[in-house]
C-alpha cells in the first residue's frame, strides 16, 4: 500500500511534461507572444531530468513521506542547487516544533561524511578554512576514524599518521577499501537560527557540523549565518499536518500496521482451516504410536494402516474452501500490488462480468490521492522547486570564478534560457517569477488521468488552437509517454498559430505586391512579421527551380525591392535586443541566400523590361509613322483644298479684274471722249475767241 502511494506520488509530481509552471509578471512589448515562463519551465525540467539522482532522491522522499509521515530533503551548503534526501529518523527537531519550516529555530540532521570527499577538501587547506572547515579538528576526526579500523600503525607509509592516511587514499590500497579504516564519518548537521541584530534583523541560520564520536567533541565545520532562512537549508514533506506539530504526524505505515497485522493473522487461520477441511479425519487405536503413522496414496485411492479408524463415512474433500482461499489470496494480491483482474477464475458460481463503467470506477480508486492530500503535497513541492530555482539563479553563484558544486549545470541552464530569448531581468529577479509544481491531471491515478483526457478530447471543437494541441499531446503522453509523444503530436510553435500580427503582416505583403510601401512599427511582433514576409520570397525561389515559366519576374522583383528594406527594418529592431542575436544571424544568412536568388530574377526582370521597352518603342514608331502618314495625307488634302480655293479665288479675282478692266476701259474711253470733246470745245472756243479778237482788232 505504501509502495502504491509512492507510485501515485511519482505519477503526480514526476510523470509530467514539465515539472513546474512558471508564471512571469513581465512581458516584452516587442514580443508579446513569447512565453518566457514556458521557456524557463522547459529548461528547468530538462536540468532536473538530466540529473539522474533527482528521481532517486524524489522516490526515497516519497516513500519516507507515506511510510513514516515525513520526507526530508536538505541542502548542506549555500551554493549547490542539488538537494539530498534524508531518512525521516535522521531529521531531529524540538519536541514541540511546528510544521512551519520558517518557525523552526533548531534542526539537526544525522549524516555521514565521505572520507574521500573530505580528503579532496583538505587538499587546499586555505580554501577549506575560508569555507568554514576547522582543518585541525577535521584531520583529527579522519585519523580517529582511520585508526578505529586498524589497531596499530606499523609506519609502513610515512613518518606521521596523517601522511600514512593520505598515502593509503591516494594509492587506493586494498586494505583501505575493504576494511573499516575509511568508513564514513558520522556527524550531526546542526542548523540553528541566530538572534536578530542590527546587521541581521531577521536572524539568519548558522550551520555547524559535529561528529557523533563522543571521543571528539569538537566542531568540524562552522559557518555563521550561512543561510538566510531555514527553508533555504531544509524542506519537509508532510503526509498530513495533523495537529500542526512535527512529532504528532503519523504516516500511512502507522495507520495500516494494525489492520495488516490482523489481516495476516486471520488469513493464516483461514488457510489452516481450509487445509484441515480437505484432509482425512483419523482416530488411532489404543496402543498405537501416532508418530509412526503412514498413509499410502495411489492414483485413485488412499491406503490406511490397520492401526487407525476412519471417522468419515464418505471421502469428499472440500475443494470449495481452497478455491475460495485462492480467490481471497488473489484479491489480497490485487489490493497490495494494484493489479486489476478483469475476469474471475472461480471454479464454482462464476461471477457475472462487470461493465465497462464498473471497471473504470474500480480502476479510478487505485492509488489515487484525495483532494486534501494532493493540495498538501503540492504545497511542499512548490516550496522545494522555488528553493532550487532560487539557487540556480543567484547571480553571484553563476558569475563567480569559484568551482562551486553544481555550477556547470546551472550555467548551462542560464545559457540555454538566454539563447531562447529570456532576459536576465527575469532570470535574476525572483520577484518577477512565480514557481509552482505542475498540477497533474488525474490526482496521481493513470486511469483517472486517461478518463479526463478522453473527455477533453471530445471538447476539442470548442478549444482554440493552443488548447487543442495541448489536449492532443497530453492524451498521447498518457498512452505512449512524453518521450514518444513528439512522434505523433509534435509541438506546434505559437508563432505558427494565426493572430492579429499574422493578419497585419499578410496585409503588408498584399500592399507591397501592389507597389505600396509599408512602415515598420516598433510594437510589431518582429519574428512573426519576418516569417510571413520571407515566405513569399522563398516560394518564388522554389518556383524558380521547379517552374520558372510561371513566375512573374517583374512583379516578383518589384515586391522584393519593397519588402527587402522592410525586412531590414524588422531586423534592426531585433538587433537592439542582445537576446535576439541568434534570430538575427539566422535571418541574415537566409537573406543572403535570397539576395543571391533574386539576382537571377533581377536579370530576367531587366531583360523582360528591355524587351518590353523595345516593343513599346517599335509600337510608338509605328504609331508615329502612321501619324506622319495621316499628317501628310491631311497636308496634301489641305493643300489641294487650298489650291482649289486659291484657283477659285484667282478665277474670281481674274473675273473681277476683267470686269474692272472693262469698266475701266469704258470709263477711260468715256473720259477720253469727254476730254477730247472738252478739248475740241476748248479749241473751238479758243478759235472763236481769236477770231473774235481778230475781228475786233481789225476793226
Amino acid at each position: 500500500m505504501v509502495d502504491k502511494n509512492a507510485a501515485a506520488a511519482w505519477e503526480l509530481h514526476f510523470n509530467n511534461q514539465l515539472l513546474i509552471n512558471c508564471d512571469v509578471e513581465w512581458q516584452d512589448p516587442m514580443f508579446p507572444t513569447l512565453d518566457y515562463g514556458q521557456v524557463i519551465a522547459e529548461e528547468y525540467t530538462r536540468l532536473l531530468k538530466d540529473w539522474e539522482d533527482f528521481y532517486l532522491h524524489g522516490l526515497y522522499t516519497a516513500d519516507q513521506q507515506y511510510s513514516t509521515g515525513i520526507g526530508v530533503m536538505a541542502w548542506t551548503d549555500e551554493w549547490d542547487w542539488r538537494p539530498q534526501a534524508f531518512e525521516s529518523a535522521n531529521a531531529l527537531v524540538k519536541p514541540k516544533a511546528k510544521v512551519m519550516v520558517d518557525s523552526l529555530d533548531l534542526v539537526v540532521l544525522r549524516d555521514e561524511l565521505d572520507p574521500n570527499e573530505m580528503h579532496r577538501i583538505l587538499n587546499n587547506e586555505e580554501i577549506a578554512a575560508e569555507e568554514g572547515w576547522i582543518v585541525r579538528d577535521l584531520k583529527a576526526a579522519l585519523l580517529r576514524n582511520y585508526k578505529s579500523g586498524s589497531v596499530t600503525n606499523d609506519g609502513e607509509y610515512q613518518d606521521s599518521e596523517w601522511e600514512s592516511y593520505q598515502k593509503q587514499v591516494r594509492d587506493n590500497e586494498a586494505d583501505a577499501c575493504i576494511s573499516t579504516e575509511f568508513k564514513g564519518i558520522r556527524v550531526f548537521h546542526i542548523l540553528v537560527r541566530e538572534m536578530p541584530t542590527e546587521e541581521d534583523p531577521d536572524g539568519k541560520v548558522t550551520h555547524l557540523i559535529l561528529p557523533e564520536d563522543d571521543g571528539l567533541k569538537k566542531f568540524l565545520f562552522k559557518s555563521e549565518r550561512r543561510f538566510n532562512e531555514m527553508k533555504n537549508a531544509i524542506c519537509f514533506f508532510y503526509y498530513n499536518p495533523s495537529k500542526g506539530r512535527h512529532h504528532s504526524i503519523k504516516g500511512l505505515g502507522h495507520r495500516i500496521f494494525p489492520h495488516c497485522t490482523l489481516s495476516n493473522r486471520l488469513i493464516g487461520h483461514i488457510f489452516d482451516g481450509g487445509i484441515v477441511a480437505t484432509g482425512l479425519l483419523l482416530q488411532e487405536k489404543s496402543g498405537s504410536d501416532a508418530s509412526k503413522l503412514q498413509l499410502t496414496r495411489m492414483a485413485g485411492y488412499t491406503l490406511l494402516p490397520k492401526d487407525v479408524n476412519l471417522q468419515q463415512t464418505t471421502f469428499q474433500p472440500q475443494f470449495q474452501h481452497l478455491i475460495g482461499l485462492r480467490a481471497m489470496s488473489k484479491e489480497i494480491l490485487n489490493n497490495n500490488t494494484g493489479v486489476f483482474r478483469p475476469h474471475s477464475e472461480t471454479l464454482f458460481d462464476r461471477q457475472e462480468q462487470k461493465t465497462a463503467t464498473q471497471v473504470r470506477a474500480e480502476e479510478a480508486h487505485e492509488a489515487r490521492f484525495d483532494k486534501i492530500e494532493t493540495s498538501i503535497s503540492y504545497v511542499h513541492w512548490d516550496r522545494f522547486h522555488r528553493e532550487i530555482f532560487r539557487r540556480l539563479t543567484r547571480r553571484e553563484y553563476i558569475e563567480s570564478e569559484g568551482d562551486y558544486p553544481g555550477k556547470v549545470q546551472a550555467v548551462k541552464f542560464i545559457e540555454r534560457c538566454r539563447k531562447r530569448g529570456v532576459p536576465d531581468e527575469l532570470l535574476f529577479d525572483s520577484e518577477l517569477v512565480r514557481i509552482r509544481s505542475t498540477r497533474s491531471i488525474g490526482d496521481g491515478s493513470p486511469t483517472m488521468r486517461l478518463n479526463a483526457l478522453n473527455m477533453l478530447m471530445g471538447q476539442r471543437p470548442s478549444m482554440d488552437e493552443i488548447g487543442r494541441r495541448n489536449t492532443e499531446r497530453e492524451w498521447g503522453a498518457a498512452l505512449v509517454g512524453y518521450e514518444n509523444v513528439d512522434r505523433f503530436f509534435p509541438v506546434k510553435s505559437r508563432d505558427a498559430i494565426p493572430t492579429i500580427q499574422h493578419s497585419m503582416a499578410e496585409g503588408e505583403n498584399i500592399d507591397m505586391v501592389q507597389g505600396n510601401k509599408r512602415t515598420v512599427a516598433i510594437d510589431d511582433v518582429h519574428p512573426t512579421h519576418l516569417k510571413i514576409h520571407v515566405h513569399p520570397l522563398m516560394q518564388t525561389l522554389q518556383m524558380l527551380q521547379e517552374a520558372p515559366m510561371q513566375i512573374d519576374f517583374e512583379r516578383s522583383f518589384q515586391f522584393y525591392m519593397l519588402v527587402r528594406p522592410h525586412i531590414d527594418s524588422h531586423l534592426a529592431f531585433l538587433r537592439a535586443d542582445p537576446s535576439r542575436e541568434n534570430i538575427v544571424k539566422e535571418y541574415d544568412q537566409l537573406m543572403k541566400q535570397i539576395d543571391e536568388g533574386f539576382k537571377i530574377i533581377q536579370k530576367q526582370a531587366e531583360q523582360i523590361a528591355r524587351q518590353r521597352q523595345q516593343q513599346q518603342q517599335e509600337a510608338q514608331q509605328a504609331v508615329q509613322n502612321a501619324q506622319d502618314f495621316d499628317k501628310l495625307r491631311d497636308f496634301v488634302l489641305k493643300k489641294y483644298e487650298v489650291d482649289l480655293n486659291h484657283a477659285a479665288q484667282m478665277m474670281r479675282e481674274q473675273s473681277m479684274s476683267a470686269v474692272r478692266r472693262e469698266k475701266t476701259d469704258v470709263a477711260i474711253e468715256s473720259q477720253t471722249r469727254k476730254t477730247q470733246a472738252d478739248i475740241e470745245n476748248e479749241r473751238r472756243k479758243t478759235e472763236a475767241d481769236i477770231a473774235l479778237k481778230r475781228r475786233k482788232g481789225g476793226e
